[in-house]
């Protein structure tokens, strides 16, 4: 494996680690560590489980803990299944609240960094702000690139993003970066306009959007549902390769 991918990995699992509450070392044992979320939490989640299949961490609110280790899976990188989160989640509904679970997402790690991207004639690729995100995410239209409105904190942790805009000055793509986990990474984001899809444009900003990131001295991160193919083929074909996966509960 290329040295741009053991570096970027490493500093993946350093952040998740410091955003569930354990070693990075934890992430290597094999087996799964069951730890107390931190408090104050970044985002309150009941539970949290990631593994980079060398090694699983379960960060559980301290009220469930007792409860979470009663039902633990008997394979470490099964506590990121909705079987075994779900009866987590079914413990909080009994308690009286009823927080969603999320499905296992995979997240990828940059191997090789892309090409810079041709941009298509008739469209303009332009570097755009946060502000301009805030701004844009009012018209509900990329929900990945810059996020939905009161919908996964992404008002506070967009950072910038790139964006292809045709002749009348629309934005035709948009891949956005977001803080997740922790300082550096920087999770890419992406959209396509419904009536530019087909011709490659995600690959485009996303690219961008890399090599962006990458002179800011930071380190990018993809991520996106195991179901979502089209998805995994932007961010193969930009140089990153799946490298881990979590799931939550809340």
């Amino acid at each position: 494996m290329s040295t741009v991918f053991d570096t970027n990995l490493a500093a993946v699992r350093t952040a998740l680690a410091s955003f569930v509450g354990c070693a990075p070392s934890a992430f290597l044992t094999e087996t799964l560590t069951v730890v107390d979320r931190p408090e104050p939490p970044v985002w309150p989640y009941v539970a949290l489980a990631a593994t980079f299949g060398t090694g699983t961490v379960l960060s559980v609110d301290r009220d469930y803990l007792a409860f979470a280790e009663t039902v633990l899976p008997k394979k470490h990188y099964h506590a990121t299944l909705p079987s075994f989160l779900g009866q987590i989640a079914e413990e909080s509904r009994r308690r009286g609240t009823n927080p969603p679970v999320s499905v296992p997402q995979l997240g990828w790690t940059l191997v090789t960094v892309p090409d810079a991207p041709l941009v298509p004639a008739g469209l303009v690729l332009r570097v755009v702000d946060a502000e301009w995100m805030a701004e844009e995410m009012q018209q509900r239209r990329f929900e990945n690139g810059v996020g939905l409105p009161g919908e996964g904190g992404r008002e506070f942790r967009n950072k910038y993003g790139v964006a292809l805009f045709d002749r009348d000055g629309a934005p035709a793509a948009v891949a956005g970066t977001f803080l997740t986990y922790a300082d550096p990474i920087r999770e890419i984001g992406v959209d396509v306009a419904n009536a530019h899809r087909g011709r490659g444009l995600g690959r485009v900003v996303v690219a961008a959007a890399v090599r962006e990131i990458l002179e800011r001295g930071e380190v990018p991160m993809y991520g996106c549902a195991p179901t979502n193919i089209r998805s995994q083929r932007t961010a193969l074909s930009t140089g990153f390769l799946p490298a881990f996966s979590d799931a939550a509960v809340g």
